[in-house]
């Protein structure tokens, strides 16, 4: 066997023995992919086809679930845990986070309703809000640092 054919039955070898796609990367992989970063009390917006009918879920990595946060339907949302209350709505097109804080913090999966095929997935990362630098009275600049 020359070292092409031993190239290729290497190959084959180790296809074949790879382990299979898990239902949950089968159902994630054609995902739209979202990351947003978010400070605490803010809002963040989320762009998508909000017309559509599409549940979205939050990830539970406590009890490695997926939870209902809300149903979308025509551009209107309708909460399907109260836990989230008030938290998130749709408007024009944006799926909204409207009062960001670390329990929101995560990973949330947008599906079509009817099909169950992967819309996007959007992990939202919640930072502190920081505050403005110090400002010594009398002056109009922020303090120089100390050295």
């Amino acid at each position: 066997m020359g070292p092409q054919a031993a190239g290729f039955a290497l190959a084959l070898c180790l296809l074949a023995a790879a382990p299979p796609e898990t239902q949950a990367e089968a159902d994630f992989k054609d995902c739209f992919n979202i990351s947003k970063l978010a400070t605490e009390g803010h809002e963040v917006a989320v762009p998508l086809n909000t017309s559509a009918q599409m549940k979205v879920e939050k990830w539970n990595s406590a009890n490695s679930t997926w939870e209902s946060v809300l149903f979308i339907n025509n551009g209107k949302s309708h909460l399907l845990n109260s836990k989230f209350a008030d938290q998130f709505t749709v408007s024009q097109g944006y799926f909204i986070v409207k009062n960001a804080s670390r329990v929101l913090q995560g990973l949330y999966s947008v599906t079509w309703s009817l099909s169950s095929g992967c819309v996007a997935l959007i992990n939202l990362t919640v930072q502190a809000e920081v505050a403005p630098p110090s400002v010594i009275p009398g002056n109009q600049a922020p303090a120089a640092p100390r050295r």
